[in-house]
């Protein structure tokens, strides 16, 4: 009988050792989550947008009204570079933060008036219209810095196209019946990730492997790749109002980085991954936020709708199991440091307890 008892023991200290453990795996990957750290408002004007970064992360150049502008990353000396009488905006850095490519209004006296797209130096000089003949605009210079991604309505919707840097040597990437918009391209320049009809879509640069990334009943737009390629960054309403969300660039996962009342769109995620600058109209007009990210480099769980939907008082093993390799899935080091410490406390008290059996 005593042998009984302490066999018994011994298996429920086991059972509750494995409860540890489990429950060490969970809170570890809790703590390895992406999370916002910081989140600053950078411009107090009137209808700002549009943001990116430069190259090395130190400057943004963003829309203010019908202008563009450039600052620091932290919001100081804000400085206007280029302004007609009419609408500019979109802008971007090149590849080497030498020019902003930027879309426009403007008419020269040959050209018939579209939304076109421009070119000028960092400072403001030497404007350059690149096309002509419908409205084109939203431009991204691909990483190597040869050729320009951009929306084209020369087929009587919005098309992505792409450029050589000079404007030529145009290419058709996409041919739908509905607009795309918003196209970004991934970190190797292999890949653009954009929107239409409420999706997130992505496609590589001759618009043979177009994949759909979201698919649902909300409106899903404004995605930019992650500078690792790991994860998109884009706006939702999913959650009732236009927030910022993050997902993995496989489409799977969901993660929600802002949660006001108010609309938070237009992000784009800094060169060294560390911050997102986005617009927001939380302080009653639209300005320039930046949020500081901590663990940005971990993956974002994925949980099936249907896991999420079962019922709550079924224990499903099966889930258990796809949680588990989920979680070690994201390859956090922390994750995997602790998982061999508490192993390794597990032996010597399972060596100490069959010992004391002998």
């Amino acid at each position: 009988m005593t042998q009984l008892k302490h066999n018994f023991n011994r298996i429920s200290f086991l059972h509750y050792t494995f409860i540890i453990l489990f429950a060490a795996i969970l809170m570890s990957s809790i703590a390895s989550a992406v999370v916002v750290e910081k989140n600053v408002q950078i411009t107090n004007g009137t209808n700002q947008g549009a943001p990116a970064w430069s190259p090395d992360g130190k400057k943004i150049v963003f829309s203010s009204d019908q202008d563009i502008w450039t600052m620091n990353a932290d919001g100081s000396n804000q400085k206007k570079v280029f302004g007609s009488v009419i609408w500019d905006g979109e802008p971007c850095f090149n590849d080497d933060g030498s020019k902003i490519y930027f879309a426009s209004e403007y008419v020269s006296p040959i050209y018939s008036k579209f939304i076109s797209i421009h070119v000028v130096d960092v400072d403001g000089s030497k404007r350059v219209q690149l096309t002509k003949n419908a409205d084109m605009r939203a431009p991204a210079v691909s990483p190597d810095g040869t050729t320009i991604v951009y929306i084209s309505k020369l087929s009587g919707n919005y098309d992505l196209r792409t450029m050589d840097v000079d404007g030529s040597n145009i290419v058709g990437i996409t041919d739908a019946p509905a607009d795309e918009f918003a196209p970004a391209w991934s970190p190797d320049g292999e890949s653009i990730v954009y929107s239409s009809e409420g999706d997130i879509w992505t496609t590589d640069r001759k618009g043979i492997r177009i994949k759909k990334l979201t698919d649902d009943e909300f409106n899903n737009a404004d995605p930019f790749f992650s500078p690792d390629g790991s994860k998109i960054v884009f706006g939702s309403d999913r959650s009732g109002n236009s927030d910022i969300w993050l997902m993995n660039s496989n489409g799977t996962g969901a993660l929600q980085i802002t949660s006001d009342v108010s609309e938070q769109k237009n992000p784009a995620w800094s060169p060294d991954g560390e911050k997102i600058v986005y617009v927001s109209n939380e302080d009653g007009n639209y300005n320039i936020w930046v949020m500081s990210l901590g663990n940005s480099d971990v993956q974002i769980e994925y949980i099936p709708t249907e896991d999420a939907d079962a019922d709550e008082d079924t224990v499903d093993t099966d889930s258990i199991g796809g949680v588990i390799e989920e979680i070690l899935g994201n390859n956090s080091t922390f994750v995997i440091v602790s998982v061999i410490i508490i192993s390794l406390l597990l032996v010597v008290l399972i060596v100490k307890l069959f010992i004391r059996s002998l």
